[in-house]
């Protein structure tokens, strides 16, 4: 999954359901957990978050590169 087709799921997701997260399994065309989360935020805040270091940072791990191109890296 790409960091475009990840930051749209989860702005998609931002629908109320009964579950903050759900998980689906995914056997073809190769075995994977697709995790769906429901961040209860504005997607302003979501988008920054996931697609800068700054973002990143404040969430997930201080040592990260981010170049939001495609191509680009997204790394932790």
């Amino acid at each position: 999954m790409t960091l475009a087709e990840f930051v749209l799921t989860a702005v998609l997701a931002a629908q109320p359901v009964s579950s903050p997260v759900a998980v689906t399994r995914v056997a073809t065309p190769e075995k994977a957990l697709v995790f769906d989360v429901v961040v209860p935020a504005p997607i302003a805040t979501v988008w920054t978050a996931f697609t800068t270091k700054d973002g990143l940072q404040t969430w997930l791990w201080r040592d990260v590169r981010v170049a939001l191109r495609p191509g680009g890296d997204w790394i932790v």
